[in-house]
């Protein structure tokens, strides 16, 4: 599928296009001369042996910041009209132990995510989070706000998507949040959420999806990656409960993608016992191989047969 011109919204949950958007959250894992080679319209090899343009396009990326417990970066695309701000999912030593491992929970910082939620039971509480996603989120949101903020004041007809993958899921779904809260002229047109774990409690999550838009966030699932299914406190914290989901049965494939109201749906897997997911599949997407290995096909050496299916699915 040729996938050009301008964001269509109407097209936001095509595999092709959510293609697009799972490179294009792989790029904040790669050094910044790798990533930019990628969205410079590079070529790769598709199942024909043809030289084909990957899906991205070429896309023109500032600012690029990596620098411990802090990755992010903006990418402009002129022919998509787009501002994609992209989050990076766990990286080291600082994002797991100040993060990942933080599961702390605490309650919504009312400064970032203005609300006035009471949760009734088991007596009336604030709505929580856990500690390490909101102090990822305390980090990333302020300059990447003002980031956007400025590129948005130069390109204003632009769509802003959100994206992130795993960790930097959880971060996307918060930075929108605080956009669709503080900034309602920044408010991102849609949100990608790749391999997303849980953060907050189930009613904060309902309340966000609310202010998100409903029709504009997208969870992402994998085969049966674990990722997005662990720590749900008791069954107290949760996805929100009513956002759509785009589920891969196949890891090596786009084939059977399956798009559900909920990802409590039996098509997207909801049957899986806990026990029966794993790692294995958090970097794969239907085909797609993200995060870290997204790097590699800036490499003639990693052309290979093994990838030209991987390179077939992320080409125009």
């Amino acid at each position: 599928m040729v996938v050009k011109g301008p964001f269509n919204f109407n097209e936001r949950y095509n595999v092709d296009i959510v293609f697009r958007y799972a490179i294009l959250a792989s790029l904040p894992y790669c050094p910044q001369e790798k990533a930019e080679i990628i969205t410079s319209g590079m070529q790769v090899f598709d199942r024909m042996g043809a030289s084909q343009p990957i899906l991205t396009g070429r896309q023109e990326i500032k600012p690029y910041v990596a620098k411990p417990g802090e990755h992010w970066l903006i990418s402009r695309s002129d022919m998509q009209k787009t501002l994609t701000v992209v989050f990076r999912g766990t990286f080291g030593r600082t994002d797991t132990t100040k993060y990942n491992l933080n599961g702390t929970t605490v309650d919504v910082d009312r400064t970032l995510f203005p609300n006035d939620l009471v949760i009734p039971t088991p007596q009336p509480h604030a709505p929580q989070i856990y500690g390490g996603f909101q102090l990822s989120a305390a980090v990333h949101i302020p300059a990447a706000r003002e980031a956007l903020r400025e590129l948005r004041s130069t390109y204003k007809d632009y769509s802003i998507i959100v994206v992130g993958h795993s960790l930097g899921a959880a971060v996307a779904r918060l930075f929108s949040l605080h956009l669709s809260l503080t900034a309602p002229e920044l408010k991102p047109t849609m949100t990608y959420a790749i391999a997303e774990p849980i953060a907050t409690s189930k009613e904060f999550s309902d309340w966000a999806l609310g202010k998100i838009g409903r029709d504009n966030y997208l969870r992402i699932l994998s085969s049966d990656d674990v990722v997005p299914f662990l720590r749900p406190n008791g069954g107290k914290f949760g996805h929100a409960r009513q956002a759509r989901v785009l589920y891969f049965p196949d890891p090596d494939s786009p084939e059977g993608a399956t798009l559900c109201p909920h990802d409590g749906h039996e098509d997207c897997g909801a049957k899986k016992l806990i026990r029966s997911r794993g790692w294995k599949h958090h970097n794969f997407l239907g085909g797609l191989i993200i995060a870290t290995n997204m790097c590699d096909i800036t490499e003639a050496k990693h052309t290979t047969q093994r990838l030209k299916f991987l390179f077939s699915r992320i080409t125009e």
